[in-house]
């Protein structure tokens, strides 16, 4: 079975902002429960084209990067399917998921160095496609599109298939559960600590001027 969060847009000026956090939260949660079983997040438009709404530290500390860190931590395979802009903190999310589906209208960027350092991406972007595309996207603020994200490496597919990520959940759904949980372990688990310590350190940076 798969669970499925439907990421909606709600408009400039409240995408991934603290209702769309909260609702993901609660998603996430509910996924926790249920070991091994596929998490399906699908993006609509740009629901994480994400600019900072605060960066107090105890906001992007403990509400922006508790996502990302719960994402991470997920005890079984979480599916991310984007078909719009995603910047920030959604760039984080997405990169912190095990698998991710673009359509061809997708694109990808750090967003602004505050939505970038707030989103916690860097880790994970350097894990994915090198240090040289970290620091061009985070220094340019480029963006890559659809299939320049296929070959960084940044998705595993680009389709123009709106189910394209309901199919690869329902693939992955067909491991074991306790498989699913293991393996989704095994491939994520070792740098939890790293990955702590570095989300603190850009928590620290985002608010710093």
């Amino acid at each position: 079975m798969t669970q499925v969060h439907e990421a909606t847009d709600p408009g400039a000026g409240e995408r991934l902002g603290p209702a769309a956090r909260s609702a993901l939260l609660d998603a996430l949660k509910r996924h926790a429960r249920a070991p091994g079983e596929p998490l399906l997040i699908r993006v609509q438009g740009d629901a994480w084209r994400h600019e900072p709404d605060d960066l107090a530290q105890p906001v992007v500390r403990g509400q922006l990067h508790e996502l990302v860190l719960r994402v991470h931590a997920a005890p079984g395979p979480v599916i991310v399917h984007v078909d719009g802009a995603v910047r920030g903190l959604g760039f984080g999310l997405a990169l912190a998921a095990d698998l991710r589906v673009a359509a061809p209208t997708a694109t990808f960027g750090t967003g602004s160095p505050a939505a970038f350092l707030a989103g916690g991406a860097g880790r994970f972007l350097a894990g994915v496609a090198g240090t040289g595309v970290l620091a061009h996207l985070a220094w340019t603020g480029a963006t890559l599109d659809a299939e320049e994200a296929l070959r960084h490496g940044l998705v595993g597919s680009v389709s123009a298939d709106p189910d394209a990520g309901a199919a690869l959940a329902a693939r992955v759904a067909t491991v074991a559960p306790g498989t699913a949980s293991a393996l989704a372990r095994a491939l994520r688990g070792r740098d939890r600590p790293e990955l702590t310590a570095a989300l603190d350190y850009e928590s620290w940076l985002a608010g710093v001027e």
